[in-house]
């Protein structure tokens, strides 16, 4: 497990995440070793992964050499102000038409991860470790926030639609990871498999089986939005011990935090 303290310092957990991704490559093998760590997930600290279900994805996977893995959407992007433009989880790229986004400067759709749980083989995390278009992005990024601080902004400002002062790049750090390596892509670096889960990859509901908030099912890789120590017990329970699924269970422990004590 890689833990990078502060992710969200000064309100850019943007730029905390690339440095994660930089840190885990220092953990890889060297290039063209048959051994060491072949994949690195990034999982965000209110998930629970179902490991055993995972291995088994990645044991069909084997022999994929540049591989995105998760629940996978598509946009339209305008680096220079860090801004996505007609999301969608369909590629067809009607919404990019739709809002008019090739106008407003944005790069046609292209496939990204949602942050929830982003999970890249070796080579594709050295090339984001390590790649000089990706280091410039960053650091530009960087820059702008150093600008907006300089000027006395906040760097997080939670009024959407009516924020003050220089834009930087604050959100999106997943729609950003997609831009980089689909960026490489068209470049001819490398071919990339991008793997969709997304009725895999759920946000946590005790009720629906339907759509982004659904329970979990026998097949589920991540769990993400558990707010409170007692949903991942329960989804331990439900998956690694086989209790059964009760929704009134679920609302209590998932929602109203049942492992506290009654003593606390």
């Amino acid at each position: 497990v890689l833990q990078r303290r502060n992710a969200t310092d000064a309100g850019v957990p943007t730029i905390k995440g690339y440095h994660w991704w930089r840190a885990a490559a220092a953990l890889l093998p060297r290039e063209g070793s048959a051994s060491g760590l072949r994949i690195a997930a990034k999982v965000d600290d209110d998930s629970f992964v179902h490991l055993g279900n995972l291995v088994r994805d990645m044991r069909q996977l084997h022999c994929v050499s540049h591989l995105h893995y998760g629940s996978i959407g598509f946009t339209g992007y305008d680096p220079s102000i860090w801004r996505l433009c007609g999301w969608s989880w369909q590629p067809r790229g009607n919404n990019y038409r739709k809002e008019r986004c090739a106008r407003k400067g944005a790069h046609p759709p292209f496939p990204f991860m949602n942050g929830a749980m982003e999970l890249l083989s070796a080579p594709l995390v050295r090339y984001v470790a390590h790649s000089p278009e990706v280091a410039g992005f960053v650091s530009r990024a960087q820059q702008a926030v150093d600008a907006r601080l300089a000027a006395g902004w906040p760097v997080y400002d939670p009024r959407r639609g009516k924020a003050k002062g220089p834009r930087v790049w604050r959100q999106n750090e997943d729609v950003a990871l997609g831009f980089w390596i689909s960026r490489g892509e068209r470049r001819g670096l490398f071919n990339v498999t991008w793997v969709r889960i997304n009725d895999r990859a759920i946000n946590m509901a005790c009720i629906s089986t339907k759509g982004m908030y659904q329970r979990p099912r026998n097949d589920t890789i991540s769990v993400h939005f558990l707010k409170r120590p007692g949903g991942s017990l329960y989804l331990w329970g439900l998956m690694h011990d086989g209790v059964p699924h009760s929704a009134e269970n679920c609302t209590r422990w998932v929602w109203h935090d049942n492992c506290r004590g009654k003593d606390a």
